[in-house]
């Protein structure tokens, strides 16, 4: 594989945002601004509201349809049905064959489009493409931190096996991959990305990771309460399981994947800030330099 840029046989390609009640539309607004903008244009924009929303992300959605140069599409559903469920119901509607996923709360780089399109127009053996991702806080600007994942496909699947390393809003994907697994899992939290990949690679689907950072991934209060808890550590479970039954993981490797996880759910709040920085500083040590 090669990561160099040339100027021919990019894919069309559809992006899509889901979007629920508890989002701010100030983070919704700079999400489809940074894909509206893009130096490389989606085809369209699928954006799934995932049940009843607040008036003022409403606003934000009928402003980017009517304003928007890249074709913005509502995929309204009448209740919230979890992570999962909304990706797969935007990327049904999708009419592009390679797919863009996005948080409604994370910002694309100008060129995130254009540098992951040229890359698999070089390389057409990839199924999904990934890109390192910047963390920020909202709360502290100052705190940033890269996030990093192994670029060859090898050293991807070699690291799936203990946690989940790619960045889920970074990633562009075949829609008949996504066909071909039976969708994403429809998980209501967390996971259904992890369970996703997990599928993907058994099925014989090929990743990469531009060791670049596309996407600025944001960190706030409320998504570092969701990723603790005993709620959280039975998604966790169920998912281990999941993978463990489909044959994606190891007896071996679940069992410590659930000793691990459990640890990092359940720690004190004081020490949770500790771990996820350890975290941070392994995965800068493994995969930095692939």
């Amino acid at each position: 594989m090669t990561f160099e840029t040339i100027p021919s046989n990019r894919p069309a390609i559809s992006a899509v945002v889901a979007t629920y009640e508890g989002e701010l539309a100030a983070n919704l607004n700079a999400s489809l601004e940074s894909l509206i903008h893009q130096t490389y244009s989606p085809v369209e924009i699928i954006v799934v509201v995932d049940g009843p929303v607040a008036a003022d992300q409403d606003a934000i959605l009928d402003r980017a349809r009517e304003t928007s140069v890249v074709p913005v599409k509502i995929v309204r559903l009448p209740i919230n049905g979890g992570r999962g469920h909304a990706r797969n119901c935007g990327i049904a509607a999708c009419s592009a064959d390679f797919i863009a996923l996005m948080d409604s709360d994370d910002v694309c780089l100008p060129d995130r489009l254009e540098v992951q399109s040229e890359f698999l127009g070089k390389n057409p053996d990839i199924d999904i493409v990934a890109s390192w991702t910047q963390e920020f806080e909202d709360d502290d600007l100052q705190k940033q931190w890269i996030k990093f994942t192994p670029t060859s496909h090898r050293d991807i699947v070699k690291a799936l096996r203990w946690s989940n390393c790619v960045a889920n809003p970074t990633i562009v994907f075949r829609k008949s991959a996504w066909e071909t697994v039976g969708m994403m899992p429809n998980f209501r939290q967390m996971n259904e990305d992890y369970l996703f990949f997990l599928r993907l690679y058994s099925a014989g689907f090929k990743f990469a990771c531009i060791p670049k950072v596309l996407v600025r991934v944001r960190i706030d209060a409320r998504q570092r309460q969701r990723r603790k808890g005993f709620r959280l550590l039975m998604e966790d479970l169920r998912f281990r399981w999941a993978s463990y039954r489909e044959g994606h993981l190891s007896l071996g490797t679940t069992a410590i994947g659930i000793c691990l996880i459990s640890a990092r759910r359940l720690a004190p709040a004081a020490a949770q800030s500790h771990l996820q920085a350890a975290w941070r500083r392994l995965g800068r040590i493994l995969y930095s330099k692939k």
